[in-house]
């Protein structure tokens, strides 16, 4: 196999280059304030980002994988929290409940 799909995947992402990528991704849709992304704006973002990072590009595709992978995490830990008892300690970065809930 190996397509291109199976390449995206396996593209590594520190939690900073993570980071960086939300912020760049942030500043874009304050900028454009449109979803989904246009072609242009997400080649915007790689050449953003690998100026901050530095390295090989990550392109269009893993960029695209990447949020969508993110949100599907963010929605999950909103249900999470939104779960009756459980919450967020934002100093320890930590879920909270009590031990029923357990």
């Amino acid at each position: 196999m190996g397509g291109a799909a199976e390449r995206i995947d396996t593209k590594e992402w520190a939690s900073n280059v993570t980071s960086a990528f939300l912020h760049i991704l942030l500043e874009k849709l304050k900028q454009v304030g449109e979803r989904p992304l246009k072609t242009t704006i997400w080649q915007e973002i790689d050449k953003v980002l690998n100026e901050q990072i530095g390295g090989e590009s990550y392109g269009i595709d893993c960029l695209r994988g990447k949020y969508h992978r993110l949100r599907i995490i963010h929605r999950e830990f909103s249900i999470l929290l939104n779960h009756t008892g459980v919450g967020w300690d934002p100093i320890h970065n930590t879920v909270t409940a009590p031990e029923e809930v357990w």
